[in-house]
């Protein structure tokens, strides 16, 4: 029989402290988070521009947003 290949442990990204770890998450795009709220795209955008909804940045026209960042976000605005 064939042995099988040991896959490695390859990180993704170089942490900077190995006590951190990566989780799998879910991003989201401005258009998703729009759908969700029922808002229009330029109100996502605007609330992003604010920093009400933070996003991350993957290139000069790519916004991702993190789902925990939109429950946040949800969370601050049923508390007012």
């Amino acid at each position: 029989m064939a042995k099988k290949k040991q896959e490695k442990n390859i990180p993704l990204f170089n942490l900077k402290s190995s006590k951190q770890k990566l989780k799998a998450t879910s991003l989201l795009t401005p258009q998703e988070v729009a759908e969700r709220l029922r808002l229009r795209r330029s109100t996502v955008w605007r609330y992003i521009r604010e920093g009400k909804i933070r996003a991350i940045k993957l290139n000069q026209r790519t916004y991702r947003i993190f789902e925990k960042d939109l429950n946040r976000f949800l969370r601050k605005c049923q508390g007012k």
